[in-house]
């Protein structure tokens, strides 16, 4: 288990670190030189931004009510799946791990958190849409500092940026979203490298002796909670409003006791929950000082903000990429690829084969298709191949035939469960063996997540 000990630090010592800094106070008085804004004004305003965003997290918070709300919750609504345990935190002591995540649901704070407690213990960077009670609370406990989308304040951006430096040089464990917003059609967004720049620059500073690793995670849903929210607003081209997250995350909680009846029971009879798999997976960890080495070494991050941007984003498209490569593959995304590839009714007999297709071409490039327990008699079967069977004669006709079995049942069961949570939601309906269409801009939503940036 690894705990920055930094988090536990006096909240007061962190301000008084903040707005003393030569760098911020420079700003401050050159600013009321130049607008006429008086020094106790702006004083004021760097006392509310500092209030705002430093958290205040608690051990007994985070592993007794969080991450027993984040297990129940995860375990209740979805059948959770990790593609590679962490077995420990990336680096050296020394160095700062940025967990960078592609951003699918409100869920994802919860999953990945809920993933990782049992070896690290992630502050998150968290959108003003949960600063409301007791959401603010909870989340600041769990050491999560707030971040505002959108904020023109310069004066704001610099104090955000100290903080992140501040809790960055001490090796504070970090989770951030890079796309900067949840995905309203399902693809991977543009990322954002406000954050990635400032943590990035810490590498400069003459205490600084580690690293900056950022480990690329994938996560992917058979059901994203917000999914029919997201797609209506990308068809009136609206931005996700902090009333429509909380509209979507309390109509949630309004259902959660009927969610849990219904989930106790399929959890009882060994079923996969309602909502299908939640999965997670993490890429190999990406060193940033020897990313800059190949493009001129961490000096081209004391040029200004302009002439550092385009390796900055060279560092982010490479991140997105490896993201991308590890998002999950579960079956109603998949399911959705192939249904999408045909006309809007085909018989249920012909979906399988192009669904075994489907899988094989999908694993060819790389993919992370995940499987749970619904699959452990294939998964035991493949097991007992690989024991034995050695590499010479993999290649026999007899292993061949069983492992092309294995393939043939494997689609058969996503072909299963996929139909089975697409029914559910109306997506699909099947009627006397044929698979009609019904909602194809969510199809569309759920195929994208696997295509990659």
């Amino acid at each position: 288990m690894h705990l920055d000990a930094f988090k536990f630090g006096n909240k007061a010592l962190i301000r008084e670190e903040i707005e003393n800094d030569l760098r911020l106070n420079a700003y401050l008085v050159a600013r009321a030189n130049q607008t006429g804004e008086s020094l106790e004004e702006l004083r004021r305003r760097v006392d509310t931004y500092v209030e705002e965003i430093i958290p205040a997290f608690n051990l007994l918070s985070y592993y007794k009510l969080g991450f027993s709300v984040a297990s129940l919750g995860v375990n209740f609504l979805y059948s959770p799946l990790i593609d590679r345990r962490v077995a420990a935190r990336p680096g050296r002591r020394e160095d700062v791990v940025i967990y960078m995540a592609n951003h699918r649901s409100n869920m994802d704070y919860v999953l990945v958190s809920y993933m990782l407690a049992q070896n690290i213990a992630v502050s998150y960077a968290v959108g003003e849409w949960a600063r409301v009670f007791p959401l603010e609370l909870l989340f600041k406990s769990f050491g999560s500092y707030f971040v505002r989308r959108g904020e023109k304040d310069p004066l704001y951006h610099l104090v955000l940026e100290l903080y992140v430096q501040l809790i960055s040089q001490r090796a504070v464990s970090q989770g951030i979203f890079p796309e900067g917003g949840l995905s309203r059609d399902g693809a991977l967004r543009p990322p954002k490298v406000g954050l990635l720049d400032a943590i990035a620059r810490i590498t400069l500073e003459d205490g600084f002796r580690g690293d900056v690793i950022i480990v690329p995670v994938g996560i992917n849903y058979d059901h994203v909670l917000e999914d029919r929210v997201l797609t209506a607003e990308r068809r009136r081209e609206e931005k996700p409003s902090a009333v429509a997250k909380l509209f979507s995350l309390g109509r949630t909680l309004a259902r959660l006791p009927v969610l849990l009846a219904v989930n106790g029971v399929r959890t009882a009879l060994g079923r996969i929950r309602m909502h299908g798999y939640a999965a997670v997976s993490f890429g190999a960890p990406i060193s940033v000082l020897e990313f800059l080495g190949a493009h001129g070494g961490k000096a081209v991050l004391e040029r200004s903000r302009e002439e550092r941007r385009p390796i900055l984003d060279a560092l982010a498209q490479r991140i997105m990429h490896d993201i991308a490569a590890v998002i999950p593959v579960t079956p109603v995304p998949l399911l959705a690829r192939v249904l999408l590839a045909g006309p809007d009714e085909v018989r249920q007999d012909d979906l399988e084969p192009k669904v075994k297709a489907e899988r094989a071409a999908l694993r060819e490039k790389g993919a992370r298709i995940m499987m749970g327990k619904e699959f452990a008699g294939e998964a035991q079967a493949r097991s007992e191949i690989a024991r034995e069977v050695d590499e010479r004669e993999r290649r026999s006709e007899l292993v061949m035939l069983e492992e092309q079995l294995l393939d043939a049942d494997e689609a058969a069961r996503t072909l299963q469960l996929g139909l089975m949570l697409m029914q559910r939601r109306k997506i699909v309906r099947v009627k006397k063996g044929v698979v009609r269409i019904q909602n194809r801009e969510l199809l569309e939503y759920y195929a994208r997540s696997v295509m990659g940036p």
